[in-house]
């Protein structure tokens, strides 16, 4: 497969499910330099894409498959979510959003909170920065220790 190829995968990978970019990053055999760039890349774009996006994405998705209305379940994932947002508010969201809740989850949350646009960038940015060179330094290290 040609590099650029597998280089955009990394960035779309990284938008939707961030945490799990690493893996495919380390098998790309990246440099530290260049598995920071393109995560960060990528979770940022996702960020931007999602939060532009996420109520069209919802009304779609209602429209296509209509739903009964039920009781809503409680998870802990869902008692995660609304703590973290009583007591962190967008920080809190934001910094468990790329390695707990998914980039597009995280963002459709506080995009539901009715945060401003220009706080959920700089929040979601910050957050996907910082998750990016803790997991890039991660792997850089895995790399080191396995070969």
């Amino acid at each position: 497969m040609n590099d650029l190829i597998k280089i955009v995968i990394l960035i779309g990978f990284s938008g939707v499910k961030f945490a799990m970019a690493f893996p495919y990053a380390f098998a790309l055999s990246l440099s530290f330099i260049e598995i920071f760039f393109y995560t960060s890349l990528g979770g940022v774009l996702g960020v931007i894409f999602f939060s532009n996006f996420s109520e069209f994405i919802i009304n779609t998705w209602v429209k296509l498959f209509p739903q009964k209305k039920k009781k809503r379940v409680i998870t802990k994932k869902n008692k995660l979510v609304v703590k973290t947002w009583k007591k962190y508010g967008l920080p809190g969201i934001a910094l468990l959003t790329p390695i707990l809740l998914s980039i597009p989850i995280g963002t459709f949350i506080v995009v539901r909170y009715k945060e401003p646009k220009k706080r959920i960038y700089l929040f979601m940015t910050v957050a996907v920065v910082f998750w990016s060179l803790v997991l890039s330094t991660l792997t850089n290290l895995f790399e080191i220790a396995v070969f």
